[in-house]
């Protein structure tokens, strides 16, 4: 199953990285991030495979972290 999230990611070192591994702890495969400076410097586009209930964890931790809406 594929899914992309619009995150909104804090301007400090590691924010990435704390995004990527709450992926990795869950099985789920980033495939892609993107984001575009006209939109928002601070927003951007994780595209992700994984499970149903894979992806529903990962939506569970994003926002615990403050990165999902």
């Amino acid at each position: 199953m594929k899914k992309t999230y619009v995150t909104n990611m804090p301007d400090n070192i590691g924010a990435f990285l704390k995004a990527s591994r709450c992926f990795s702890s869950l099985g789920v495969n980033i495939t892609r991030v993107s984001y575009n400076k006209a939109i928002d410097t601070h927003t951007l586009f994780i595209d992700a495979e994984g499970g149903e209930e894979q992806l529903k964890k990962a939506d569970e931790e994003l926002k615990k972290i403050g990165y999902l809406q």
